[in-house]
């Protein structure tokens, strides 16, 4: 009986030491990168000194468009249009640790509002967004 009980105890102790890896490990935010349809917008947030970039990759008229939701903050929208023979635009965020990110990259024809002159159906409709944690 006292065998069982510490082969019990062993075994539940293990499992939460699985538990306890499993959930740390997943805390931590990665970098992630989506497309627009036609690959010629791309957008990458990097939760480490939440970064995002946006950028045009085509000199084709459109501005490469990031959707970035936040948990508990809301949706914003960042459009690159300096054009494709300019470097991405690096925009710096500050928000706080722990919340979900997800990231949606498009193409758009600026109309004075952020999100006026998307084109809704040019995100990649294979991934149609990703997600991090901050």
């Amino acid at each position: 009986m006292r065998r069982l009980l510490h082969t019990s105890l062993a075994l539940s102790a293990a499992g939460l030491i699985s538990l306890t890896l499993t959930t740390s490990a997943h805390a931590d935010g990665q970098d992630v990168t989506i497309y627009t349809s036609n690959r010629a917008g791309v957008a990458t947030f990097k939760p480490y000194g939440e970064h995002l970039l946006v950028n045009d990759l085509v000199g084709d008229g459109w501005s490469a468009v990031a959707r970035l939701e936040v948990q508990g903050y809301g949706t914003y929208y960042y459009w690159d249009r300096q054009g494709a023979q300019y470097p991405a635009l690096d925009i710096d965020l500050d928000f706080p640790e722990g919340h979900t990110v997800t990231l949606t990259a498009f193409l758009g024809k600026w109309a004075g509002t952020p999100d006026g002159g998307i084109d809704w159906s040019s995100y990649d409709h294979l991934l149609d967004s990703v997600h991090t944690t901050t």
